[in-house]
């Protein structure tokens, strides 16, 4: 019998794909791992494998697990080392008129996982592949792995990573200026004040204009600039799991762009008196609360919750920044901040 002695902490009994990935993760984790086998590595079933990777499982948890995978067999040579002769293709699951609720029962859990995937009539199937045949086809479900140009260059992982460091940037923006508005570091805003004088610092650059108001036109764009950004990568992080997330998320967008239209018409006088500071103030815990649980998710991090969790890390952003206004207000000195509001 061998003596593993001090060389090891985990002993890892069978050396096939199960075997192998545990003690890739361990090492990876700083485990000093040693892995047996009778037959040598992958010497057994995981030798027979028909080498598909697939994510049309029924069981939810089996389906993340591959859809985890994929992300390895993805960027192998940078997340392991050398190459496992992975090639990306389509995937189409047929089924018959009997199992159809059960299909779209199914995809719709492969969704909520993240797999991009997405239901197809017998039509739009023979328009993706011409050979296929149909005739006893009542519905299938195709699945395009990361289907979307953008994430076909850009890793689902990392570009969650980048649009939530984003609009977590933004938020904190938002949020520290709410913050020290109600502290009193800052004088609130008047907005109408505001308004006027930029109008007359406008009107002051003189000459009426007979062609396009450049200096307006640049104003404007300022303006809006950010918030249009914030909404820009909210789409495209929703839109990254998928074509019908995507799609979802777009046509999200539009409405509730209209509904915001519809709402500031009809409620133009009501919102004035709002003010401004709260709005800011929500906005920005809002923004913060989208960048951590999207950055955590582009870490690999699996909220308890999944989205619901959102709410939670919103409270959290809100108790916080009402305890810090309440903590700076406290080391002002006496009257000090109703010296700034009268400057």
């Amino acid at each position: 019998m061998q003596t593993v002695g001090d060389s090891a902490n985990v002993i890892v009994v069978g050396a096939g794909v199960v075997g192998c990935s545990l003690a890739f993760h361990l090492a990876r984790a700083g485990a000093k791992v040693r892995v047996f086998d009778k037959g040598g590595i992958c010497a057994g079933m995981s030798a027979r494998s028909g080498a598909l990777v697939r994510m049309h499982y029924t069981f939810a948890p089996e389906a993340e697990l591959a859809w985890k995978s994929h992300r390895y067999f993805k960027n192998w040579s940078e997340l392991v080392g050398g190459r496992c002769g992975f090639v990306q293709t389509g995937f189409a699951l047929v089924v018959d008129e009997r199992n159809r609720e059960r299909l779209i029962a199914n995809v719709a859990m492969l969704q909520r996982v993240g797999v991009d995937t997405q239901i197809v009539t017998t039509a739009e199937l023979k328009k993706l592949e011409p050979e296929a045949f149909v005739e006893d086809v009542a519905l299938a479900a195709i699945a395009v792995v990361l289907g979307t140009a953008l994430t076909t260059l850009i890793p689902l992982h990392l570009f969650q990573v980048v649009v939530g460091t984003l609009l977590l940037l933004f938020g904190l923006r938002w949020l520290r200026k709410a913050i020290l508005r109600f502290a009193g570091i800052i004088a609130l805003h008047d907005e109408e004040l505001i308004y006027q004088r930029e109008v007359v610092a406008l009107r002051a650059q003189g000459l009426a204009k007979t062609g396009m108001d450049w200096v307006g036109f640049t104003v404007t764009c300022k303006s809006v600039l950010l918030e249009g950004l914030e909404v820009v990568f909210v789409i495209l992080t929703l839109g990254a799991h998928g074509t019908a997330a995507f799609h979802a998320a777009l046509w999200g967008a539009l409405a509730a762009g209209v509904l915001v239209l519809s709402a500031g018409l009809l409620l133009r006088q009501p919102l004035t008196h709002v003010p401004e500071n709260w709005l800011k103030f929500s906005v920005g815990a809002l923004l913060c609360s989208f960048g951590v649980f999207w950055g955590a998710e582009g870490f690999g991090e699996t909220w308890p919750w999944e989205a619901t969790t959102l709410v939670a890390i919103l409270a959290v952003f809100l108790v916080v920044s009402w305890g810090s206004v309440r903590m700076v207000r406290r080391m002002l000195p006496q009257g000090a901040h109703i010296a700034v509001r009268n400057i």
